[in-house]
């Protein structure tokens, strides 16, 4: 009979998920933003939105494959393992964000909450976007903590020299001005109907 060390084997399991999701992020940074609640029984849950809507939760399934051939698992070397644990991750993360974006969309569209691009982003519709995004303040400094910005990388790669010019136009940094303190005024006004228990 072979010995069983169950401490050890638990302590293992939390590495090796807090492993999965410190890599997870690194693969997919937006999914740092998304705030996470453990549900330990139960299929169904919903959330409300901050007009007091109630939506329930589509719990959708996201799985990876993990396996060790009989070579793998007499090498003292942990690297190799470690490795799969990775690709592990990333297929996570890569589910996980599709699913949020499928999800933000659907949203979005439900609610008309949208600014068409048409194919690029120009100063007005970034504008247009800043606008209709909800963004929130740091209670203690008053410093803006607008949400995450998560762009195409070819899209990025086209704005990233306008924007050094965006920032140069002083209509452009009014307006952006502007904006801030409406986005300022609606949180002060969220913050003042918040309830004790949110």
């Amino acid at each position: 009979m072979f010995p069983d060390y169950p401490s050890i084997k638990t302590k293992v399991n939390s590495l090796l998920i807090r492993y999965v999701r410190h890599e997870m992020v690194r693969y997919s940074p937006i999914l740092r933003e998304i705030r996470q609640t453990v549900q330990h029984e139960g299929h169904e849950h919903a959330y409300g939105d901050v007009d007091g809507r109630e939506s329930p939760i589509d719990y959708q399934e996201a799985a990876a494959r993990f396996s060790l051939t009989r070579d793998e698992m007499r090498r003292s070397d942990f690297q190799p393992i470690m490795s799969k644990f990775a690709k592990m991750a990333e297929t996570f993360a890569t589910q996980q964000s599709k699913m949020l974006f499928a999800t933000v969309s659907k949203v979005t569209a439900s609610t008309g909450n949208v600014v068409a691009t048409r194919g690029g982003l120009s100063k007005e519709t970034f504008l247009e976007m800043e606008r209709k995004r909800q963004w929130s303040f740091n209670p203690q400094t008053g410093e803006p903590r607008p949400p995450a910005l998560v762009l195409d990388p070819d899209t990025l790669a086209k704005i990233k020299n306008e924007w050094e010019s965006w920032q140069q136009d002083s209509e452009f940094k009014a307006a952006l001005s502007a904006i801030e303190q409406q986005q300022r005024l609606a949180w002060r006004d969220r913050e003042s109907r918040r309830r004790l228990a949110d």
